[in-house]
């Protein structure tokens, strides 16, 4: 299966996922080769208890089907309808307003995540931007404390 944005979010750690239809979300989810991750044999040993997806092994349902929403994220964004972002959980889907569509989120009452670092003053759109700023600026993160 191929991103749209490029990005695989089982390497990335990105939660977000541009996706397009197509054939292997009409029938079920698929792996980056383009197997599916239904349980339904095609992607599972049912000899085994757990289920099989990209790889990796999931021993209950719930781990699973929290899985299964990085391949189909069921939350489309609602800012304009030519933007096909979709998200896996609420939270991705907020972080996605406050910095793609910042005037929708004002408009919506989207609490705003901007800050910014004390020490040197540069600007992030949000928290965990800062937080990657001080993880990479030593002298930075030293300052704070």
């Amino acid at each position: 299966m191929s991103y749209g944005s490029g990005i695989n979010p089982h390497t990335s750690g990105f939660a977000g996922s541009y996706v397009g239809g197509g054939p292997d979300h009409a029938s079920g989810l698929s792996t980056v080769d383009g197997s599916s991750c239904f349980p339904d044999g095609s992607n599972s040993d049912a000899n085994r208890n757990g289920q099989q997806c990209c790889g990796k092994w999931f021993q209950n349902n719930r781990d699973f089907n929290k899985h299964k929403r990085r391949h189909d994220p069921p939350l489309r964004c609602e800012a304009s309808p030519h933007c096909r972002y979709r998200a896996s959980y609420n939270k991705e889907r907020m972080k996605h307003y406050r910095t793609t569509h910042r005037k929708w989120a004002d408009l919506n009452n989207i609490p705003d995540t901007s800050c910014s670092c004390e020490v040197c003053g540069m600007q992030f759109s949000r928290k965990d931007f800062k937080k990657r700023h001080l993880d990479s600026f030593p002298d930075c993160r030293r300052s704070i404390g």
